[in-house]
């Protein structure tokens, strides 16, 4: 089975935009980004590779891992600001 590494980074943003709180974001970041995730499931395959394609492999795995990271932390700061915004609210009335 070949794991593209771009294809986890899209549907790993897709479900960081989806998430509806911190706590689900926290665990995507695991799923996605975590010790046992694919990504760094693909890393034990690096030694059955010839150096171009390692290179090649390990390029992919770096983008896909910076988008994963942005998504992250792009839907914790909107899910954060909402927080703020609702709490704010509360307070005001």
């Amino acid at each position: 089975m070949t794991v593209d590494p771009q294809q986890i980074a899209v549907e790993g943003a897709a479900a960081f935009v989806a998430a509806e709180s911190l706590a689900e974001i926290h665990e995507l970041e695991l799923q996605y980004l975590g010790p046992q995730s694919l990504l760094s499931g693909m890393k034990a395959s690096f030694r059955d590779l010839e150096p171009q394609e390692r290179k090649a492999l390990g390029s992919q795995m770096n983008a896909a891992r910076q988008q994963l990271e942005l998504a992250a932390q792009d839907s914790r700061s909107k899910l954060e600001s909402a927080a703020r915004a609702a709490q704010l609210a509360t307070e005001r009335v």
